[in-house]
């Protein structure tokens, strides 16, 4: 079955139009993939003992319609099965008429904690598999165009906020950041549409993180975000409404 939570959503969760933040819908999307492992017993905790961790490698989500303040909302998410050490999420955010409001796909890894590294854990997951798809992106990197120019570059160095638990920067840290680099207009006016992430490297407290923001191609704004020395940490696409 697919796990399912209900949620309301908050004043603090939403923006200037009472609509929900692009990337509050990640941090509810980690929470409940947290809370689905850990009640299938391979969460954090559990893979700590093989000393493993899980790690999101790409997201790809679709704004149908953003819930608003107060809304109630339903969130769905199922395993998809895994090729080695790489799993596949789904997530569905629908209203309580089942309308579907967002849908979103992710990519995961098991990585052993003291090398960095893919680990093929043991068996996990293998019970709650459904092969139903949100969407259907099972690329582990996204595809920037090669033409597109530059039109902005920022530094961004990483604080106490940006941390996580895994003492390196959070998922929804780097769609900030992107976003916040975006004229104001542009994203309180029209809107995000959709958010497509690739995570390549982890990032630590106080590096220097230099954003390329390129030329919009159809709505899309492009980011190539790298550390001082060069070492490539995540890359994104963002679509405006």
């Amino acid at each position: 079955m697919k796990y399912t939570k209900n949620y309301k959503i908050g004043f603090h969760q939403t923006d200037l139009n009472f609509k929900l933040k692009p990337y509050e819908f990640m941090n509810i999307a980690q929470d409940i993939a947290t809370d689905h492992v850990e009640s299938k017993g391979c969460g954090q905790l559990d893979l700590r003992k093989e000393d493993l961790a899980w790690m999101l490698i790409k997201m790809n989500t679709e704004f149908i319609q953003m819930p608003c303040n107060m809304q109630d909302v339903t969130v769905q998410t199922w395993h998809k099965g895994q090729m080695g050490p790489i799993f596949y999420r789904d997530y569905t955010m629908s209203d309580t008429n089942g309308n579907l409001l967002i849908k979103s796909t992710s990519i995961w890894a098991t990585v052993n904690v003291k090398t960095r590294s893919l680990s093929h854990p043991k068996s996990i997951l293998s019970d709650c598999i459904i092969n139903e798809d949100a969407m259907t992106d099972r690329n582990i990197k996204l595809r920037i165009p090669s033409e597109l120019s530059l039109v902005k570059e920022c530094v961004h160095t990483v604080t106490y906020s940006d941390i996580d638990c895994n003492k390196h920067v959070n998922n929804t840290s780097y769609v900030i950041w992107a976003l916040n680099t975006l004229p104001y207009d542009i994203v309180a006016k029209r809107g995000v549409k959709s958010i497509e992430i690739s995570y390549l490297n982890e990032t630590k407290p106080d590096t220097d993180v230099t954003i390329k923001i390129l030329s919009a191609q159809d709505n899309n704004y492009y980011f190539k975000m790298f550390d001082a020395a060069g070492s490539p940490l995540a890359m994104l696409r963002i679509g405006i409404n």
